[in-house]
């Protein structure tokens, strides 16, 4: 099976897992341990990020209001 990042044979992860990561939300499908570590998981914590600030809250959880 081959990563649907950088197209490289997809091998063991240092943990023994054989089967592949998760590559959503960057593509459908399974990617390498590599690319889930550099792409995939910065991405998703960039949109989590993202979401927590159109929520009113900075980016370490903290209200944005100031209480009078």
């Amino acid at each position: 099976m081959n990563c649907v990042i950088c197209n490289e044979v997809i091998t063991a992860d240092p943990y023994g897992w054989e089967g592949g990561c998760n590559a959503e939300p960057i593509r459908k499908g399974k990617c390498c341990h590599d690319c889930d570590q550099t792409v995939v998981i910065p991405y998703r914590i960039k949109l989590m990020l993202n979401e927590k600030t159109k929520e009113g809250t900075d980016n370490v959880g903290n209200s944005k209001t100031k209480s009078g």
